[in-house]
């Protein structure tokens, strides 16, 4: 681990207790960045965005890792306009971390960063992957942990196992599939779903914004997320 990776880790332990994580996405087309979405209606009925994905302590452990992918800290110089207007004025004045004096700019700084979509998410989703564990499980655990009575299995059989028992004992297991609580690779296979829809919403509602956006332009455009613990 890095000395820099090292500090950011310790200053995130310490800020921790409390913590809303938030994330999300902007897409590049022609040299301008584009939130994504999701929008919602405020109170006074204006579309206003709201994070993709949100979370607290589950997103802990997961945080510290995408900071390793971070490209830069803070509020994008080069934010959308409907991703500036979730953040307070850079060039305002607040109490940041330990009762210090400084710009939201600089606040943010310590508290925000982005990632490259590609990079920090989707290189690491395999393929016809949905969930983190696969195996042989107990059948009666299944519906239990369906209906949420337990949180993760942490017993299983590999497929190997699972055909070394006496076809008897065999069916007492059933081949299953799924996330325990907190699983990262679970949520990151959650934030690339959303991100995927966001995107293809975008791509394909094109003619709301820009007729003279391309289709290939759009399908191939760059995607950030601006990740946030407050």
């Amino acid at each position: 681990m890095t000395r820099t990776s090292l500090l950011r880790r310790n200053r995130t332990q310490e800020v921790s207790t409390g913590t809303y994580y938030s994330i999300y996405a902007e897409g590049k087309v022609s040299d301008t960045w584009h939130a994504l979405g999701p929008f919602v209606l405020d109170t006074v009925c204006t579309p206003s965005l709201v994070p993709l994905y949100w979370a607290q302590s589950i997103f802990r452990e997961l945080y510290l890792d995408l900071e390793e992918y971070s490209i830069s800290r803070g509020v994008p110089e080069d934010a959308s306009e409907q991703l500036f207007s979730i953040f307070r004025p850079l060039d305002e004045q607040t109490t940041g971390f330990w009762g210090k004096q400084q710009t939201w700019r600089e606040y943010y700084r310590q508290c925000v960063f982005t990632v490259d979509f590609d990079s920090a998410i989707a290189s690491r989703i395999i393929p016809g992957r949905m969930h983190s564990h696969q195996g042989y499980v107990y059948r009666e655990l299944i519906p239990d942990y369906e209906c949420g009575d337990c949180d993760s299995i942490e017993y299983w059989l590999t497929e190997r196992e699972y055909y070394d028992l006496p076809k008897d004992e065999r069916k007492a297991y059933a081949y299953y599939e799924w996330d325990n609580w907190g699983d990262s690779y679970g949520i990151l296979r959650e934030i690339y779903s959303r991100v995927s829809m966001l995107k293809s919403w975008f791509k394909d509602n094109r003619w709301h914004m820009d007729k003279d956006m391309s289709f290939g332009e759009l399908e191939s455009m760059p995607v950030r997320l601006i990740i946030e613990a407050s």
